[in-house]
């Protein structure tokens, strides 16, 4: 499950992050693949947070990969 956040504030995210809490997974982060949870038929979902920005301001490269992990506070 992908939540791909539009909202320059990021709102939601904490929503979002007690859901994944719930779900089991404490580790949830921005910009982060946590999982996978078995599901009761045995289906693997994975949860992930990604948000768009406008231009490359406030990106970095993490891992060889553009980051928006720097606007989050975690």
């Amino acid at each position: 499950m992908m939540v791909h956040s539009f909202d320059p504030d990021d709102a939601g995210f904490e929503d979002y992050a007690r859901f994944a809490v719930a779900m089991g997974k404490h580790d949830a982060a921005p910009t982060r693949v946590v999982g996978p949870v078995m599901t009761r038929d045995g289906i693997a979902v994975y949860l992930g947070w990604t948000a768009d920005r406008p231009g490359n301001e406030g990106y970095s490269i993490v891992d060889g990969r553009k980051s928006d992990a720097e606007f989050f506070e975690i």
